[in-house]
């Protein structure tokens, strides 16, 4: 992805709807949301959904829920890294704008460039995915982004992001 993506749950996700949960860079789930992979309960596996979850759970707890068919809260969903922030249901709104807001303040090439980056080292060990990165900072260190940003630091005020 060249963007983060946000979930603002509002409400439950089973199965492939938690696949797309899954799928997003964020997620802010209500505190009454539930997650959960119940598809043994009905003779079947959750094999679409099965590589993105073990790439944000740890293994043993994501086998408990596959096998089992567990319906995990939104505070254990948290915890194993299913959802980055769980509020009340009467903040989700306020809660997803907030973060929706503090990323359209960051400057469009950095994620762009870093997101990325993160994909392209995402399944390589640290020997080759160092030197990966070595050029991706030279890469976005040449930008005009960049150059603002530091810019903006040093002449303390905002940065004026153009997007290249």
């Amino acid at each position: 992805a060249q963007k983060p993506v946000v979930c603002k749950m509002n409400g439950s996700a089973m199965g492939g709807g938690l696949g797309l949960v899954a799928a997003c860079t964020f997620a802010v789930a209500p505190a009454d949301a539930k997650l959960g992979t119940p598809e043994v309960d009905v003779g079947l596996f959750p094999m679409m959904i099965m590589a993105v979850l073990a790439r944000l759970m740890p293994r043993r707890r994501l086998l408990q829920m596959m096998l089992l068919g567990e319906k995990l809260s939104a505070e254990e969903a948290l915890a194993v890294g299913l959802v980055n922030r769980v509020v009340p249901p009467g903040e989700l709104d306020a809660a997803t704008n907030e973060l929706v807001t503090k990323l359209a303040s960051q400057s469009p090439t950095a994620l762009r460039l870093g997101l990325r980056a993160f994909a392209e080292q995402d399944d390589m060990d640290l020997a080759a995915a160092l030197p990966l990165l070595r050029g991706k900072l030279g890469e976005i260190l040449g930008t005009d982004d960049a150059r603002e940003g530091l810019l903006a630091f040093f002449e303390k005020r905002a940065p004026r992001w153009s997007g290249s």
